[in-house]
């Protein structure tokens, strides 16, 4: 599939990288993924004034890291942002296990981004010592995702949109939260957030290699807990027993 294109308009006002950066980019063979997270910050630090911006954040859990693609953190609270670089039409659920991908004819099965994303918050507010509610999450696909057959698009404490809508929807969602946070609390976010995402090549590594042993093993691959089969309203499947702290899951 061909790669996303860039927008001149986005690099005019200095909401995306310009376009040395994209050709340079696609020269690189570097995946999507790293260019719509380089396109949210952009966006982030471009227009939201008074925010920090962290990217790569290795939050530490126990005895291991969980990755967030991309925090933000500001008085009314922080901001947890998926970027997803899928083409083609989705279809899920935020209470489903599994989304599906569909292009042309052809269907790939990956993991519901909303509980993905919930489980990072989830940890996030625990080891900043917040209220979950402090927390909310944003599930970024590209702008060439057609998200019209997921439903809803928002909830209580997340929102899935294409990148071209993310400004909108983020002002949306500032323009009603009041401050939360003191500024004691929002200057040792900063100082943790900044330690978390200022990582060593070797840690990054490590991180890579906990994640893969524990994908396919009877550890919860976000909190370290065990795991169990159980059965759900669409058939067994495998679940953390720290839930409802942890809702990670994947299929039997």
């Amino acid at each position: 599939m061909p790669k996303e294109k860039g927008s001149l308009l986005g690099m005019l006002r200095g909401d995306e990288p310009g376009l040395i950066a994209r050709i340079s980019h696609n020269l690189s063979g570097e995946g999507e993924g790293g260019w719509g997270e380089r396109c949210i910050v952009k966006l982030l630090r471009n227009r939201m004034g008074g925010a920090s911006v962290f990217q790569n954040v290795y939050v530490p859990i126990n005895d291991r890291t969980t990755e967030l693609d991309i925090v933000m953190v500001d008085r009314s609270g922080v901001y947890v942002f998926e970027s997803k670089a899928f083409g083609g039409r989705i279809y899920g659920q935020p209470d489903q296990m599994n989304w599906v991908q569909h292009i042309g004819s052809q269907k790939n099965l990956f993991y519901n981004p909303v509980k993905q994303n919930d489980n990072h918050c989830r940890y996030l507010s625990k080891v900043l010592q917040i209220p979950r509610e402090a927390v909310f999450s944003f599930v970024v696909f590209e702008n060439r995702t057609d998200l019209s057959k997921v439903s809803p698009l928002s909830g209580g404490n997340f929102i899935v949109c294409n990148r071209g809508y993310l400004l909108q929807v983020l002002q949306d969602v500032l323009s009603v939260r009041a401050p939360i946070l003191s500024k004691d609390q929002l200057q040792l976010i900063r100082i943790r957030l900044g330690e978390w995402s200022d990582t060593s090549a070797a840690a990054k590594a490590q991180h890579v290699q906990q994640v893969q042993s524990r994908m396919f093993g009877d550890t919860c691959p976000v909190c370290g807990k065990k795991l169990a089969e159980r059965k759900g309203k669409y058939g067994f499947f495998i679940g953390c027993t720290g839930y409802p702290d942890c809702t990670y899951t994947r299929e039997k």
